[in-house]
């Protein structure tokens, strides 16, 4: 499960905009958004507020297109993958993507590298950083360690892991924001 860090705060705006308007998507929705996440904000923490802050890339988050947005942003990289590796199992949410391999220990290990390296690549040309809490979850610990060194042999870092979570539910099918929201309450109301 690779997650990226900032997600928002690394789409270019341009890139969404070249990908939208080849790929149809309505020119008034695709310029208002653009007009929201291009425009001037301030950043407010306690009782301090910024100057005018003009953002040359970020999507705003709150948009109503933030997702239709995201989804544009990550497009080219996502249908080449598809592209390349076909038949590819890969699920996006936002900045969580999800791939998954079924095979021989041997094929999956060989695909699960080839198709990370290529994503992870297309993803860091783009601008996108990904996070620490990518994690892998394999069949078995030794299939997972050797695709975990491969991977940093490449030069991507991920955790393996016996659980998922992410993609909006933990490894039981609960809806992980609840869960995680609770606990942040919680802490907050302890000081």
């Amino acid at each position: 499960l690779w997650d990226l860090t900032k997600f928002y705060d690394h789409v270019r705006l341009p890139h969404v905009a070249s990908v939208g308007v080849a790929l149809d998507y309505p020119v008034c929705n695709l310029l208002l958004g653009l007009q929201m996440s291009a425009a001037p904000r301030r950043v407010r923490a306690d009782r301090c507020v910024s100057e005018l802050l003009f953002p040359a890339r970020s999507l705003a988050a709150g948009c109503p297109q933030a997702v239709d947005f995201s989804r544009l942003a990550l497009w080219e990289v996502l249908e080449a993958a598809h592209e390349k590796f076909r038949p590819l199992d890969l699920s996006t949410w936002v900045d969580d993507l999800g791939h998954e391999e079924v095979g021989t220990e041997a094929q999956v290990e060989t695909r699960m590298v080839a198709v990370s390296v290529d994503v992870v690549g297309g993803l860091r040309r783009r601008g996108f950083v990904m996070s620490a809490k990518s994690t892998l979850r394999a069949s078995s610990r030794r299939l997972g360690a050797r695709i975990v060194e491969s991977l940093k042999r490449a030069g991507i870092d991920i955790q393996l892991s016996a659980t998922a979570r992410d993609l909006g539910v933990d490894a039981f099918g609960a809806r992980r924001s609840v869960q995680v929201m609770a606990k942040r309450l919680a802490k907050a109301a302890r000081g």
